[in-house]
């Protein structure tokens, strides 16, 4: 066994391992690994592509923000049951898509509130299942409060046209975009 002041070094991921051998030096220090050159080009590369993405959902919720209407996608029924293969209950099959228009309409104080409530919920969670359901629950209520959708309709509407949606609903409240404002 080493009594050296210096804890074994594992030079191959450039973390410091822990001097278990004396009281006082069970310290993990962690150093950055260092990243090589296509790593760093990668990483570059793909918080670059995360920046832009971020900028193009923020420009098309933006614009979504101004209108008043939406045509948004929701699933058939085909009329069959199905057993839903997360939670084993079973449930409406559905195939196929139809086009439905819905109208923004406008909400109170007291429904902004309890959104700002769920999402600050939903931002301190850390638990991964319950950070989902107060997700799905946050959504559902922005969906309620100024769509009028209940749940069976958001359940079968296609997810990729109505979150932006629902985000720019919220948007165009939380700035007070022109469209909202009277006249």
């Amino acid at each position: 066994m080493s009594t050296s002041d210096n804890p074994p070094e594992n030079k191959d991921n450039n973390i410091t391992l822990p001097n278990v051998e004396e009281p006082g030096k069970e310290s993990l220090i962690v150093e950055e690994p260092e990243v090589g050159g296509d790593q760093k080009d990668m990483a570059k590369h793909f918080n670059e592509m995360m920046g832009k993405l971020g900028d193009e959902y923020f420009d098309r919720v933006t614009k979504l923000a101004e209108q008043d209407t939406y045509t948004l996608e929701f699933k058939l029924p085909t009329g069959k049951k199905i057993k839903n293969p997360v939670t084993d209950v079973e449930e409406d099959e559905f195939s196929g898509w139809e086009n439905k228009t819905i109208r923004k309409g406008k909400i109170t104080a007291e429904e902004y509130k309890n959104i700002e409530i769920l999402r600050g919920r939903y931002n301190k969670e850390k638990d991964q299942e319950k950070n989902a359901e107060l997700f799905s629950k946050l959504y559902n209520y922005i969906a309620y409060v100024y769509f009028s959708m209940k749940y069976e309709d958001i359940r079968r509407a296609n997810w990729d046209m109505l979150k932006p949606i629902l985000d720019a609903a919220n948007f165009a409240t939380v700035y007070s975009m022109k469209k909202t404002m009277p006249k």
